[in-house]
């Protein structure tokens, strides 16, 4: 047989495989499956009933308003607006841009963290290793004067805690408002400042209940968070206030004895579900499913004709809607196993995203291709996050540690005997077993998974000198 011949046959065998293929993909594809109710049920966000009613959240929207503005009112404008994007959304498959509201301006906000005079007075957490000693050498003519700048700041934050309930909801939109935390987080560390200046010059009762008032509203904000962002920041705000709090009884320990009522709802175990991820994943998991039910929308108004047929004939819109839900299902499900079951729980994720994805070899499939592709690079790792959760908790567990041994001491000199058995009490979250003692520096130590900027040179490390 001549060259050409043959190669005319290896050219038909070529293009009949080929229109095989294709064929075959189109018919496997042919018909979509029917949304799960559960899926939908996703795509069907409702705002709470009484969002707007006495909510500190509302505040916190309109935390950054001009001085002259009324921060609930500017937090509910907001909020309705936010609403209006969604149901526009829903209507016309089309994300509205964000309103182009006029921020406010750095003469009339509450503080411009971006204004180096005002940013001297925040402990750098990172830098500094003890935040209680930098708060306490400040001058006081320099509080006064950086108080005064913050009153309007202070007051809204007091509001936001004085509020009825603290109710975290956005519409699940990939390009949704997201509130001026960085506000926020200020009004809090101004909070942390005056505890530690109260009670290092002598008056324990109020430095004591101002720290407990606002490490209380970290936790509500810990517990409430609806979104990654708010829950990591808040996980943050917890961090910095159980480093002050431990900073504080290195230096005073009589705080662990006389106010150890008032300590304990600040030190509590963070494992139980109110603090769990399911709110953050589901408000995730939300978002994302929304972005791929739109997407065939968005695909089929714009592009061009082969665009507009893997949409309609190659990409299955409903298909990969229950995909993405089953593949958020498996990383909540797994990832709150527990801290003791993190790598076993990494591998079974792996396991069971796999066995979702069905019969091909990445990225390569025959059924649904385009949603599987999208499904495994389109969801982040988020492991990291739920460490740093479990890295807090061992925070709180080595603090709890750190008060009871306090507390010890102060009542008996031979209480180093007991150690063993208050090691076993509060239990590194990650093993089950003992906190490691240092007998050398005379330390107990907690070894974190994840990199935090709460902790000093955002070491790994969290630790306690036992008193002599």
């Amino acid at each position: 047989m001549k060259f050409s011949a043959l190669l005319w046959v290896y050219i038909r065998w070529i293009f009949f495989i080929s229109l095989a293929l294709f064929v075959s993909l189109v018919l496997i594809n042919a018909f979509d499956e029917d949304l799960r109710p559960e899926a939908q049920a996703a795509l069907n966000w409702q705002s709470p009933a009484n969002m707007l009613v006495d909510n500190g959240f509302v505040i916190l929207l309109g935390l950054d308003a001009p001085i002259n503005e009324d921060a609930l009112q500017v937090g509910t404008r907001r909020y309705q607006e936010e609403l209006g994007r969604y149901r526009t959304l829903l209507k016309t498959h089309v994300e509205p841009t964000i309103s182009s509201e006029p921020s406010a301006d750095k003469i009339n906000s509450p503080i411009d963290l971006a204004d180096a005079k005002w940013k001297i007075f925040y402990c750098d957490y990172e830098k500094k290793q003890s935040c209680v000693d930098f708060y306490r050498t400040l001058t006081t003519q320099e509080v006064a004067l950086f108080y005064a700048s913050q009153r309007p700041l202070e007051a809204r934050f007091n509001t936001i805690k004085q509020s009825k309930h603290y109710t975290e909801a956005m519409p699940p939109m990939i390009s949704g408002y997201i509130p001026k935390y960085s506000n926020l987080t200020a009004a809090s560390e101004l909070a942390r400042m005056k505890a530690v200046r109260l009670i290092t010059s002598g008056n324990m009762d109020a430095g004591v209940a101002e720290f407990v008032e606002n490490a209380t509203f970290s936790r509500k904000l810990m517990m409430n968070a609806n979104s990654l962002v708010a829950r990591m920041i808040a996980v943050a705000m917890v961090q910095k206030d159980m480093r002050i709090l431990s900073e504080l009884i290195t230096q005073y320990p009589a705080i662990a004895v006389d106010f150890n009522a008032q300590l304990l709802p600040i030190t509590s175990t963070i494992s139980s579900f109110e603090f769990s991820f399911a709110k953050p994943f589901q408000h995730e998991r939300n978002m994302t499913l929304q972005v791929m039910y739109q997407l065939k929308f968005q695909v089929t108004k714009k592009s061009n004709w082969f665009n507009k047929f893997i949409a309609y004939v190659i990409f299955k819109q409903n298909a990969t809607v229950n995909l993405f839900y089953d593949w958020w299902q498996v990383n909540l499900d797994l990832l709150q196993a527990g801290p003791q079951n993190q790598l076993e729980g990494k591998r079974e994720i792996h396991k069971q995203q796999q066995a979702l994805l069905g019969f091909g070899y990445a990225p390569y499939y025959l059924k649904n291709p385009i949603g599987k592709i999208l499904v495994s690079v389109a969801t982040p790792e988020y492991s990291n996050y739920v460490e740093r959760q479990y890295d807090l908790e061992g925070q709180i567990q080595l603090l709890a540690l750190q008060i009871a041994m306090s507390r010890q001491y102060l009542k008996d000199e031979n209480a180093e005997s007991q150690i063993t058995s208050l090691l076993d009490a509060y239990p590194n979250p990650y093993t089950g077993k003992a906190m490691r003692y240092d007998r050398k520096k005379h330390q107990i130590v907690f070894e974190g998974h994840q990199v935090s900027r709460a902790n000093f040179g955002k070491s790994l490390t969290y630790q306690f000198e036992l008193s002599h």
